[in-house]
């Protein structure tokens, strides 16, 4: 009896504010999309920028500076787990057109902003809004329910992220980057970056290889601020992509071995990255160059 009393107990008691939440929020996906369906792997599981601010603004309080160690976990694994499917096939997919390489230590927020200045360049500038930018991020576009599957069982070319950034309608890689640049710390980054660089040698035309994305602006395009620049570049004269780390050993053996059977040895992809990367420290220059003979005209009697 007293056993069965402690239970009632535990049944009767009130729901916390984020279980409240997220019955709310499972209503709203419902409403949007009422009968999720299995999409196939990669290009197809695309997240539209409008789906990541209203997930953001709806459990603000919730989320602050945590990062997608706390997002998959707390918000998205709940919302997900009746359909045991993908948070884009939920929330309802589109089409790929931007790939996202990010590490998930990155503050939500900060990889939000970076993909809100990100869309305002490539979305507004032509008239588009910047809430339809759709973009794919492993967090949000794989189902976590299936990831032996979604790393193509291990076969590199059949894996989720492969599909998804050499489709035709992707049209680049956001690296969504701090001042340390910690997502090129990571093995699978490293595998996004070595086949941003591939397609972008292949196809130079149509397709904007790897954009830097900071909570500033775009590296590449002198949008960063230049503190953030410098810092930037001062850390990537340090970086030896050979250190790169992954959470399973056998995934680091992986893509270590194809940069080698790629590049030929990493002293290359280090090289591409930092020529990269002296081209972004170029770019921010100019603009910054740029900006202060403005101030400097506007200040002039």
């Amino acid at each position: 009896l007293f056993v069965g009393a402690v239970q009632l107990r535990r049944l009767a008691r009130p729901l916390s504010l984020l279980q409240r939440r997220l019955q709310a929020y499972q209503c709203r996906l419902g409403e949007k999309n009422p009968n999720p369906k299995e999409s196939p792997r990669g290009p197809q599981r695309g997240v539209r920028l409008g789906q990541l601010l209203d997930l953001s603004e709806f459990f603000r309080e919730f989320v602050l500076a945590r990062n997608m160690y706390f997002v998959e976990p707390t918000l998205l694994r709940p919302l997900t787990t009746a359909h045991r499917l993908s948070f884009a096939e939920v929330a309802g997919p589109t089409n790929v057109q931007w790939f996202v390489s990010h590490f998930w230590g990155h503050p939500f927020v900060d990889t939000q902003q970076a993909l809100e200045r990100h869309a305002h360049r490539f979305q507004v500038a032509a008239g588009l809004s910047a809430r339809d930018a759709a973009y794919w991020i492993c967090t949000f576009s794989i189902n976590q329910y299936a990831v032996e599957e979604e790393l193509g069982n291990g076969d590199w070319q059949q894996c989720s992220f492969f599909l998804a950034l050499r489709d035709p309608g992707c049209r680049g890689t956001c690296m969504v980057v701090c001042e340390k640049l910690l997502p090129l710390k990571r093995s699978w980054c490293l595998f996004e970056f070595l086949q941003t660089q591939v397609r972008a040698d292949r196809q130079p035309q149509g397709f904007e290889g790897m954009l830097f994305c900071t909570t500033s602006g775009i590296f590449n395009h002198g949008k960063a601020s230049p503190e953030v620049s410098l810092n930037i570049a001062t850390t990537a004269v340090h970086i030896n992509l050979q250190e790169a780390t992954a959470s399973c050993p056998a995934d680091k053996a992986m893509i270590d071995r194809t940069v080698m059977e790629t590049m030929g040895d990493f002293d290359s992809i280090n090289s591409v990255l930092r020529r990269t990367i002296k081209d972004a420290v170029e770019a921010s220059r100019r603009a910054t160059n740029r900006n202060f003979r403005t101030v400097s005209l506007a200040l002039s009697p």
